[in-house]
């Protein structure tokens, strides 16, 4: 690892007011909670922040045009930026949203999503933004690309299926496998850092669940059991570096009675379920370990 000082440092996406919910900035945090860094500061949302290998480059993804997400002439690009939130570079320009970016292990290339053929496809290009190429081609929508660590596959959530199911390809978008098979909703899939598993969302229970496979979908286990108590489980699975923790977002209630996300972290095996993140009244997600 070239940037050693970030190893215990999480990544994560917050509002700084509960009335200004559109202006998300990318903060960072110590895993234990101290130390909270804003590292954007632009009046527009941005968020999807993910590591490189070597913790030296965060790459994520922020409104170009617009203020609001939710401003149906929102777009989303690409960018990267050091750790301290300087030297940021645009790497896409289109006329439709590029996000949910994630860089390969030896950060030379970047996987994201973008809707530029009109619905959510997988793409990959370098690291410096150039040689962009299609990877899937599927009338359903591709999203949340995952390089594996090992360097030799893409996992990644889809709809083609006519539900949500988490698929593996090679990378050059070849070789496709379902892992999961599965009637209910299956994605934000997330490797551990050794390759070997895999975490994921699964409302298969009847509500949101966080689960663990091995990396060829087999020995599926539950790790969460909130059955619908507060933290609920939302979105944005992230491992910790040892691979003994899992972070996510979930909705709580605010000091003010009011719904809210926040980051959460717990161990593989249920049983320790912490706050890693405390910012209430402000909302906290797009986690990242």
């Amino acid at each position: 690892m070239k940037c050693p000082e970030n190893a215990k440092k999480m990544l994560f996406a917050s509002d700084w007011s509960p009335l200004q919910t559109t202006n998300f900035d990318i903060l960072s945090v110590n895993d234990d909670g101290t130390e909270i860094t804003r590292l954007t500061d632009r009046s527009v949302w941005e968020g999807s922040p993910v590591w490189s290998a070597d913790r030296c480059r965060i790459a994520y993804s922020a409104l170009t045009d617009s203020k609001n997400e939710f401003d149906k002439d929102a777009l989303l690009d690409i960018y990267v930026m050091d750790p301290d939130g300087s030297n940021r570079v645009r790497l896409t320009s289109t006329k439709e949203n590029d996000d949910q970016p994630d860089w390969s292990p030896d950060g030379k290339r970047i996987v994201f999503m973008s809707e530029r053929d009109k619905n959510r496809e997988i793409y990959v290009m370098s690291s410096k933004g150039t040689d962009q190429e299609r990877l899937t081609n599927s009338k359903a929508n591709d999203e949340h690309p995952h390089w594996s660590p090992n360097n030799d596959r893409i996992v990644f959530s889809t709809h083609r299926d006519g539900n949500w199911e988490i698929y593996l390809m090679d990378l050059d978008g070849s070789n496709l496998v379902n892992l999961t098979k599965n009637k209910a909703d299956d994605k934000d899939s997330a490797w551990s850092p050794d390759g070997n598993q895999m975490a994921f969302i699964s409302n298969r229970s009847g509500i949101k669940e966080i689960y663990i496979m091995d990396k060829d979908g087999s020995n599926v286990r539950q790790v969460t059991r909130q059955n619908g108590k507060k933290p609920t489980i939302d979105q944005d699975i992230a491992w910790s570096p040892d691979g003994q923790w899992l972070a996510f977002a979930g909705t709580v209630t605010s000091k003010e009675g009011k719904d809210i996300q926040a980051i959460y972290k717990i161990s593989l095996d249920g049983s320790k379920l912490v706050k890693a993140v405390n910012r209430d009244p402000s909302t906290s997600n797009s986690v990242e370990w």
